[in-house]
């Protein structure tokens, strides 16, 4: 396969390739040889493989195309990580993570509950999680990109329309045996609770952790 490497033409083949390091050792991954291919059982890194098959000296060329050359020669390039410090900002980021999570969760159970058509235009384009209860118990827990459209249109709007876009709503009129009124009147009378969030992402797994914690009716059934 024909290559071209800082406007040089190579003839490089998988072959060739494997021809090349057979019986070099391989260089140890460290500083910036993050990237390798493994041949023969060995790890190769990847500027080591190219420079060994054209002869070029490695600062003729990047990481990125010798990355190009072998990936297209069918050799899969692999990135190392060193384990421990991968687990360590992973736990990092967890770890931040469940402290936001527990500042929702606390001003979201403490907030004084409103009923839906009291949701007002602050709540539009916020990500967030809300929690409809009927007393103390919870009925459902969802999440959105856009609170206020969720609530006032998806939700409470449309019950009144043919199309229900939102399952809860679908849920209800099911309930009360398509009676849109009804359902309609009983979602006017449910406490409801919200938690503005930092994006979406951070909504969506608040949602999976209230719906753990509190089993509503509705998220469990």
């Amino acid at each position: 396969m024909r290559f071209v490497i800082e406007g040089k033409v190579y003839d490089i083949t998988r072959e060739g390739v494997i021809s090349a390091v057979r019986g070099v050792e391989p260089e140890p991954l460290e500083g910036k040889r993050k990237y390798y291919v493994v041949i023969e059982g060995r790890r190769y890194p990847i500027k080591q493989v190219i420079s060994l098959v054209t002869g070029l000296p490695r600062s003729d060329f990047t990481a990125r195309c010798a990355r190009r050359i072998l990936t297209k020669l069918g050799f899969e390039v692999f990135v190392k990580e060193d384990s421990v410090v991968s687990l360590d900002r992973v736990l990092e980021e967890f770890n931040e993570l469940v402290v936001k999570l527990r500042g929702y969760i606390r001003r979201l159970l403490t907030s004084s509950p409103i009923t839906i058509s009291e949701v007002g235009s602050e709540y539009d384009g916020r990500p967030g999680v809300y929690v409809l209860w009927e007393g103390d118990a919870p009925l459902y827990v969802g999440s959105t990109k856009d609170l206020y459209r969720r609530l006032k249109h998806d939700l409470w709007g449309s019950l009144g329309q043919p199309e229900q876009p939102h399952v809860l709503g679908g849920r209800l009129i099911k309930r009360f045996g398509g009676d849109r009124e009804r359902a309609r009147e009983y979602l006017k009378g449910l406490r409801l609770r919200i938690a503005v969030t930092g994006d979406s992402k951070e909504a969506k797994v608040l949602e999976c952790v209230l719906i753990y914690l509190l089993k509503p009716k509705f998220n469990v059934a």
